[in-house]
């Protein structure tokens, strides 16, 4: 009876194993929680750390592109953090793309008008207050881009 339960453990063991490395390998693969690629996202960004803000900002678009946890949008982080290294052009797609996904969030359109404003272009800044006083809900946004493109 001992040798009939020791060959059954010495087959068991290899078994459990094998079994808890296949798991650990495809959870080792697994693409992760959005969620928390874009909290580390926000988090990494407060302490200036912008490279790595944007990978975690990109990788949560990555892994769920129509990421909506309310004003946290995962496009809304990657071109505040792109427009804050002073990468204007990227800044203003992922900021686009934010739009695209969400029309009538105004974040995005306010994020556009601070980075025309920022790069010395008021007129355009103006022109994206037009469209967030059309589209969206809150005027003070718009109200807000006119102002500080007036001054």
């Amino acid at each position: 009876m001992s040798q009939y339960v020791l060959r059954r453990l010495l087959i068991a063991v290899p078994s459990l194993l094998g079994i808890s490395l296949v798991l650990f390998i495809v959870l080792a693969l697994a693409p992760g929680d959005p969620g928390v690629a874009l909290s580390n996202g926000f988090a990494l960004q407060a302490n200036g750390n912008l490279d790595g803000a944007i990978a975690e900002f990109e990788r949560a678009t990555r892994i769920d592109p129509l990421l909506d946890t309310g004003w946290l949008n995962g496009w809304l982080g990657l071109g505040a953090a792109q427009i804050s290294r002073g990468d204007h052009v990227a800044g203003a797609a992922s900021l686009h793309r934010a739009l695209d996904l969400f029309p009538t969030y105004c974040e995005p359109r306010w994020g556009l008008g601070m980075s025309f404003i920022a790069a010395g272009q008021p007129e355009e800044a103006l022109a994206e207050a037009g469209r967030s006083r059309k589209e969206c809900p809150h005027p003070g946004y718009a109200l807000g881009l006119e102002a500080l493109a007036n001054f």
